[in-house]
This record gives structure tokens, C-alpha cells and sequence, in this order.
């Protein structure tokens, strides 16, 4: 039988555990209990005199079931339940706390979750106290500091200089304002600086600092429960210079005037509004930091809330007017702000999965501990992943103001390493511009044809395509210098930038940036001679892990980020310029003019045979016999009488039909999905040229018959058709019936030997490289076996693919290389039939060829 007193191994066991102490809970009938043998501290805060739950405690000691442990602290003498898992973890430890977040469960797998997380997880029904917060005054130690702060900030108006320093000195990092030191300063921005760290305490650190500078009476705060963080990347409350207006910090230095008496006016509230990178949710917490009692932040943690309390309207306030009105209807809830504020950020708290910052620092440890848990199972890891330390970054980089950076969610798709990607702009898959990304990777990984280094990756370039058009356009001067001038705009970082450029194949090399940029200016000039070859231009810059750790974390981010966007300034006005000059050179070649036709009229010998209709149709469902009638039905326009006489012979009327289709009075067509309006009616067919390709404007199925019939149609005359397509001097000969393909060699790695060799022998060869190869039946293949003819082979090991390879393509056919799935490389035209050549180079292991001019 199970003693109560214990844990029952049959229910979860929640534990707390602090300095000196460790309390374990489980959830008994519908309580959250506090299992007998638990510690709890001796000591309370200052604060926890005013708590609703002090009562309690005072209770629990006075009554036996709190008594004193050997330790120096106290010890739950009896299973103790509670209604909250907030008032037990708040009597527990004797301060105000977050139930959902100080008791956590550890999984079988040993990884520790919290019982928010688990709540969001969990089949088990529970009473609703269980598991949302609800509105319970606490004591905000934090108010009188914070209000006697913003009373003495307003003194420095005409001293901003004065409070920047201030800030150094109390240990926060100020960046620069567009290569200058920050001259300017505002109350807003002054606390947003401050609570940038998201850390109780490194906040109570500076706050200590600062109320020294300042000779501040008030204490500092032990707590900072219902104080709302600001964003680390967008702590300033006004823009950089070049983008900052005149009138933007009086403005914000009149409303913290207004917000410290408690009277806004519309006039300033409208003009804050619309000052860049501020916006309703930031200017609204900025009111409640110099002013709880009266303002209340608009933000994502206070709007739901307030929404699912019926507070309609609180996330669409657009004027003041509507501002006063969403806080006369909180009040309603309760008069605290600070307590409607806490109890809003306790309900997010419920199934929360995001990883934290740890102060000021990126939790990488954690990332690569919990990584290490998934190394057999990639897909599933790199899910669960981007949804823990994915969204952190998002939260961290999305309200930035950068001119080209626009962070979305991207999770890594790749199956061989674990990886955390977010998506700043564009793809690499894509040509239509530059792209950058953000790629956290926990150990060294390898992807794309580069060695990714622990940490945290920022990354821009060009898409790995053929694209010469690129290298012209580098070849400007004046557009090649502002690129290297980006490159090597390096910021302050542990660790250089590293440019990746490829001329030729395999040559991804890095090459680090260092302020002379020699080695950049030599790279990019044997990249600007390789034409023909990759244009790969891939810039990087790494956060180690002692970055990620450290409590400049935020600071190196921001200098990082500032960087990647202004190279991707610079890629973006070269990618520009070369599409408009790929654009001209399409429009040169696809340009083709065709002579307008003459009005149609019936041919004067054309006489209408009585009782046939000019079009007929043939319906029915599938198997009724259409194109059996198809005979019956040519004969009756081309020779009726035979028709009449030879009605029950279908063997002498086949042969008659067929005998018509031979000399071209019938055409027979299906049109099947692939047929278009080119096959029908007339398009445009690509001729080959001495190894040019142009392109000629050819009758359908449809216009050959008009013309059979004796229709006046204009026809493109000799001189005109030899402008469009020119003769070579050794055509291939297309078949005008033949197939189209489209086929990839080597996949669509960027640069490859195999595709190179292909094109310079006039070649399609499709095989492997014989390296972690398998059969049919999967067994795995020796390395040093050779390759097979498919000939050989019986059909039954003969793959779908192969067999069009082999007995598919025909002589005549067009093949068309691919190097994305929106690119084409080259253009051949089938001139060999499949051959199998054993006696191939090395780099030619391949078992079949196929000849072709390319």
C-alpha cells in the first residue's frame, strides 16, 4: 500500500528546488500537494510581508506543518496541498513566485520540463485553478524605484549626453549611431536600455549602479514580477540619425512630462505614434515603466488576456481617446496594473515551450545538450528545435529596423545534421536576388559544400547559379567598390567575416576579411574572370559559443546583423543590375517578328459536301467506340461513295482510312496534357546553330491541314526564316514529333565535374559513383564493382527512369539540363542511341552514356 506521506510512483512528481532547498509535489485530487520531508526557506523578503499568500505561510508555521529543518531552513512536516502551484511555490520559497515555471518535471528521457510545459502536453483533466492563472494582488517592490527614477530623469533633458554615461557606467553596452557615439537620450529609451537584460539580476545589479549615480532614496527592487521586458535588438525608443527627424525627441521627452503627472494629451500621444520603430505596444509599455498606476501596457502578453476577459478593442487602439478607454475597462478586472500585468504573463507561462535568454546570454548550452538527444533522428529533432530556440531568435531579430533583413520562420529541412535556420531574406534556391540567413548549428556541421563551425551563422550571398550576367556587373567599378567597401565594413566580433567565392570546381575556399582586404580584392578578380562557372558569392559571420554565452550576447547580435544587412544592401543593387542586363539580353533573343496575316477567306474551288457539318463532335464516356467512329466518320467527308459500298468491310475501310492519313488528308490527335497550343496551332521550336541555339516559328497539326486544304495562310518567307534560325552548317536533326526531356546530372549541386564533362564531351551519362550504392533487392554494393549494362540486366532490376534512359530517348529527341527546378543549363539534341562503356575515366564510373550535341 502506498504511504501518503510519499510520492506515488503512479503520478507525476513535480520538484522546486532553490539554494538550500529542494520540495517535491504531485497533484492529488485536484490539489497540488507538497509532499511531507520538502524544504522551504526559513527567511522571507521584504516584500512577501504584503503577499496574499504570507497569510498562509504565517499559518502553516504556527499550526506544525511548516517546523524547522537542521539546516537552518524549514521542512514540510505533512503533506501540504494548495489550491495553486504559485501560492505553493511562493510559501516555499517565502517570495513571490511563478508556479509554472519553478516546478519542473524531469522526463524519462531526463531532460527537465516545467509545469506550464507540461500542462500543454498533459491528457489529464484538471480543475481550471490548476491551470490559469488568476488576478491576485501581490506586492510590487519594484513601483517606488521606478517612480521615483522617471521624476528624476526628467531633469536631464538639456543633459542627455550626461545620462548615456550614466548607463556606460552602470554596465550597459550603448551601440554606436551609424558609426558616431549616441548623443541622445530619452526616458523611455533610458529604461528600455535597463530591462533589455530579461534578467532579475543583472536588472537589480544596474539599478544598484544607477540609483548611486543618481542618489535615488527608494530601495532596490528584490523582484520584478508584472514588469514587461523591453526587446534587446530594438531597445531605443527613437531611429539612427540618418533616419531619425528633428522633432522626434522632444516629442518623446513631452509625453514622459505628461506620462509622470498621469495627463496625456492627443496631440503628443498621435506624434510619439509615429515616430519609426515605435509603435502602440512599445509606446504603451514604455507609459506603464514611468507610470504603472495609470498605464497599462498594450503588448502580446497583456492583449490576449484582456481580450479573453472581454476587453474588447485592446488591440486596435489607434487614438488616446480609444487608449483611456481600453484602461477604464481593465480597471474594472482590477485597479493594479501591475498586478493585471503579472497575471497576464503567468497565463503564458501555461505549455510554453521557447527557450529564454539566460540574462543577457543565448542559452547554447542548453541548445546543444538538448541537439545531442536527437542525433538518430534529425527530421524530429530539427522540428522540435526550431520551435524551442527557432522562435527565440525571431523574437530576438523580427522588430529590428534594417533596410533589407526580414526574419520569418524557416525550419531546417536537411536529414544529416540538426540545425536551427531562420530565413532574413529570399533562398537559395530561388534567382531572383540576393538572400541571407541565420543558422544555428550545435556542433561542427557540413552543408552546401562548406564546414559550418559551432554557433550561431549569419550568412548572405547569390544563389549558386550559372549567372555571367553577375560578373558583368561587377566589372563596373564604381558597383565593385561598394561591394568590397561592405565586405569590409567588419565589426568588432571575436571572429573575421569569411567570404566564399567559387571560380571553378571544387574551389570552396574561405577566405577570412581583415581590414586591407587584399585577399578579398584578389578572390573577387579571379572570380570576375570565371565565366561560365558558378557565380556562388557567399559572405558569414559566426557567433562561437563564448559569444552566445556572454553577456555582450545581445551587443554582438545587433553588430552582426547591421553587418549582413549592409552587405546585402550592396549584393542587392549588383543582383539589380545584372537582372536588368539578363533581362536585355532575353529580349534580344526571344524577339520575333512575324508578318501580320491577310484576312482569311475560303479557297474558291472549295465546295461543301451536302449533309456534313464543317466541325463535328464525338462524346461519350470512355470505351464507347469514339475512336472507332473516327474511321467511318473522315470517310463520310473524304470518299463517301466508298464508304457506301464498303459499309460491313472495316478491314477495307481501315486500309482505305489509313491510305488518307499517308497522304496527309487526315490527322489524327490526342490531346493529352502535354499537348499545347505550339502542337495545335503553331509555336516556336528551338534550332541549333553551330552550338547557338535560336528559334523558329513552325505550323501545328491544325495549320498543316489549313495548308493541305488550299487555305491562303502567309508563310514565313526563306530570307525571314533564316533570321530566326539561321542554317548550320551541320544541323542535328530534330524530330518534329520527338519527345521533350528534362534531366539532371549530378543533382543540382552548384558546380560538378560530372556536369562539366557532360556538357564538354557532348554527353548524358546517368549512374553513380558507386559509393554507398545498393541493387534492386537494397543490398548494398562493393565499391570496386563494375558497372553493368542495362541490357544486361533483367527487367525486373530495371528502374522506371532507366528504362526511359535506355529505351525512351530517341535520336532527334530535345534534352533539356537542369540545375534547379526553375533553370535550364543547356539544350541537346539526341544524335546516338543508348551505349554502354565499361572502359569510362575515373571521374566516369558511370554505367551509361548517351551521345548527344549539346
Amino acid at each position: 500500500m502506498t504511504n501518503p506521506q510519499s510520492p506515488d510512483p503512479l503520478l507525476p512528481t513535480f520538484r522546486l528546488q532553490s539554494v538550500g532547498i529542494e520540495a517535491t509535489a504531485q497533484i492529488r485530487e485536484g490539489k497540488f500537494v507538497v509532499l511531507a520531508g520538502s524544504g522551504a526557506r526559513a527567511e522571507t523578503v521584504a516584500s512577501f510581508e504584503g503577499h496574499s499568500y504570507a497569510p498562509q505561510r504565517a499559518k502553516l508555521i504556527e499550526g506544525g506543518q511548516l517546523i524547522p529543518a537542521g539546516n537552518g531552513n524549514l521542512q514540510y512536516a505533512v503533506n501540504v496541498p494548495f489550491s495553486k502551484p504559485s501560492g505553493a511555490a511562493a510559501v516555499t520559497l517565502g517570495r513571490s513566485a511563478n508556479g509554472l515555471t519553478e516546478w519542473k518535471l524531469v522526463t524519462e528521457s531526463g531532460q527537465q520540463q516545467t509545469y506550464g510545459e507540461w500542462l500543454g502536453t498533459t491528457p489529464i483533466s484538471l480543475p481550471p485553478e490548476l491551470i490559469s492563472p488568476e488576478l491576485e494582488d501581490f506586492s510590487a517592490t519594484w513601483k517606488p524605484l521606478f517612480h521615483e527614477l522617471a521624476r528624476r530623469l526628467l531633469d536631464y533633458q538639456e543633459r542627455q549626453p550626461e545620462l548615456i554615461d550614466i548607463l556606460r557606467s552602470a554596465g550597459i553596452h550603448i551601440q554606436h549611431d551609424e558609426g558616431e557615439q549616441l548623443s541622445v537620450m530619452d526616458p523611455f529609451s533610458f529604461f528600455s536600455l535597463i530591462l533589455k537584460h530579461q534578467s532579475e539580476s543583472r536588472v537589480a545589479e544596474i539599478l544598484t549602479r544607477i540609483k548611486a549615480r543618481l542618489n535615488l532614496a527608494e530601495d532596490v527592487p528584490t523582484d520584478l514580477s508584472g514588469v514587461p521586458w523591453s526587446n534587446p535588438m530594438n531597445a531605443w525608443y527613437f531611429a539612427y540619425r540618418s533616419k531619425r527627424r528633428e522633432e522626434d525627441l522632444p516629442t518623446l521627452w513631452t509625453l514622459a512630462q505628461q506620462a509622470v503627472a498621469g495627463r496625456l494629451e492627443a496631440e503628443t500621444f498621435g506624434r510619439a505614434l509615429a515616430i519609426r520603430k515605435v509603435a502602440l505596444p512599445k509606446l504603451t509599455t514604455g507609459l506603464f515603466w514611468l507610470n504603472p498606476e495609470q498605464f497599462l501596457a498594450l503588448n502580446g502578453v497583456n492583449v490576449p488576456y484582456l481580450e479573453r476577459q472581454n476587453v474588447s478593442g485592446a488591440g486596435k487602439v489607434q487614438t488616446l481617446a480609444e487608449y483611456w478607454a481600453v484602461l477604464d475597462t481593465a480597471r474594472a478586472l482590477t485597479p493594479d496594473f501591475a498586478t493585471l500585468s503579472h497575471t497576464a504573463w503567468l497565463a503564458t507561462q501555461t505549455g510554453k515551450s521557447v527557450a529564454a535568454l539566460d540574462g543577457d546570454a543565448f542559452p547554447f548550452a542548453a541548445f546543444v545538450q538538448e541537439a545531442g538527444q536527437y542525433v538518430t533522428d534529425t527530421p524530429k529533432g530539427n522540428m522540435l528545435l526550431d520551435r524551442r530556440y527557432g522562435q527565440l531568435l525571431l523574437s530576438l531579430i523580427k522588430d529590428e529596423d534594417f533596410a533589407h533583413l526580414k526574419p520569418v520562420r524557416s525550419p531546417y529541412s536537411g536529414k544529416t545534421q540538426l540545425a536551427v535556420k531562420l530565413g532574413l531574406m529570399g533562398g537559395t534556391g530561388t534567382d531572383a536576388g540576393p538572400f541571407a540567413r541565420a543558422m544555428l548549428f550545435a556542433t561542427e556541421s557540413y552543408a552546401e559544400f562548406i564546414t559550418y563551425p559551432p554557433g550561431l551563422t549569419l550568412e548572405t550571398g547569390v544563389p549558386d547559379v550559372h549567372r555571367d550576367e553577375l560578373r558583368a556587373a561587377l566589372q563596373n567599378d564604381a558597383m565593385r567598390e561598394e561591394l568590397l567597401s561592405a565586405l569590409l565594413d567588419i565589426p568588432d566580433l571575436p571572429g573575421p567575416p569569411l567570404l566564399n567565392l567559387n571560380s571553378d570546381f571544387p574551389a570552396v575556399g574561405m577566405i577570412g576579411l581583415s581590414g586591407d582586404g587584399q585577399a578579398a580584392r584578389r578572390a573577387l578578380d579571379t572570380y570576375l574572370t570565371a565565366e561560365g562557372k558558378s557565380c556562388r558569392m557567399r559572405v558569414g559571420i559566426t557567433l562561437d559559443p563564448d559569444t552566445l554565452e556572454g553577456q555582450d550576447f545581445l551587443d554582438a547580435l545587433e553588430a552582426a546583423l547591421t553587418y549582413v544587412d549592409g552587405v546585402l544592401d550592396a549584393l542587392a543593387r549588383v543582383t539589380e543590375a545584372a537582372g536588368a542586363r539578363r533581362q536585355q539580353q532575353t529580349q534580344e533573343v526571344m524577339t520575333i517578328e512575324i508578318a501580320p496575316a491577310p484576312a482569311f477567306m475560303l479557297p474558291v474551288d472549295f465546295v461543301p459536301i451536302p449533309g456534313v457539318s464543317f466541325n463535328q463532335i464525338l462524346y461519350g464516356p470512355p470505351g464507347t467506340g469514339k475512336t472507332y467512329a473516327v474511321v467511318n466518320g473522315a470517310l463520310a467527308v473524304l470518299d463517301p461513295a466508298f464508304l457506301t459500298a464498303q459499309a460491313s468491310n472495316r478491314i477495307a475501310l481501315k486500309t482505305r482510312y489509313d491510305q488518307l492519313v499517308s497522304e496527309g488528308q487526315v490527322s489524327f490527335v490526342t490531346f493529352h496534357q502535354s499537348f499545347g497550343y505550339e502542337d495545335f496551332i503553331e509555336g516556336i521550336k528551338p534550332v541549333m546553330s553551330g552550338g547557338q541555339l535560336s528559334y523558329r516559328l513552325e505550323d501545328g497539326v491544325f495549320l498543316e491541314a489549313v495548308r493541305a486544304a488550299g487555305g491562303v495562310l502567309p508563310r514565313m518567307d526563306e530570307e525571314e526564316t533564316a533570321k530566326l534560325a539561321p542554317t548550320p552548317t551541320r544541323p542535328p536533326e530534330i524530330n518534329p514529333v520527338g519527345q521533350v526531356w528534362r534531366i539532371y546530372i549530378d543533382g543540382i549541386v552548384p558546380f560538378s565535374q560530372v556536369r562539366d564533362k557532360s556538357l564538354a564531351r557532348g554527353e548524358i551519362r546517368v549512374g553513380s559513383w558507386l559509393k554507398n550504392s545498393v541493387n534492386q533487392d537494397g543490398i548494398s554494393l562493393p565499391a570496386s564493382l563494375a558497372p553493368r549494362d542495362l541490357n544486361s540486366l533483367p527487367e525486373d532490376q530495371v528502374s522506371v527512369q532507366q528504362h526511359a534512359f535506355k529505351d525512351g530517348i530517341r535520336i532527334g529527341d530535345l534534352v533539356f539540363l537542369a540545375s534547379t527546378t526553375n533553370r535550364i543549363n543547356a539544350i541537346g539534341v539526341v544524335t546516338g542511341e543508348y551505349h554502354f562503356d565499361p572502359h569510362s575515366d575515373a571521374v566516369f564510373t558511370l554505367n551509361l552514356t548517351l551521345r548527344a550535341t549539346i
